[in-house]
């Protein structure tokens, strides 16, 4: 699980109180490990895929 401090790091220039609490959220439902593969369908900007390899060494896919 990813800690609330490297959270908050990783957020620490968003304006949006909502977006870092969903943030928290998806961190929550989705701990990537380094033997995982992720797939972000649609990845839009690829916020979450960036946050994903930054907290781990996962395999990361955006379409």
């Amino acid at each position: 699980m990813v800690d609330q401090s490297t959270i908050a790091h990783m957020t620490r220039n968003e304006a949006d109180m909502a977006f870092k609490k969903r943030v928290q959220t998806i961190f929550d439902w989705v701990n990537p490990q380094d033997d995982s593969l992720v797939l972000d369908m649609p990845c839009g900007r690829g916020f979450y895929l960036n946050m994903f390899n930054y907290v781990s060494d996962c395999t990361i896919v955006g379409a």
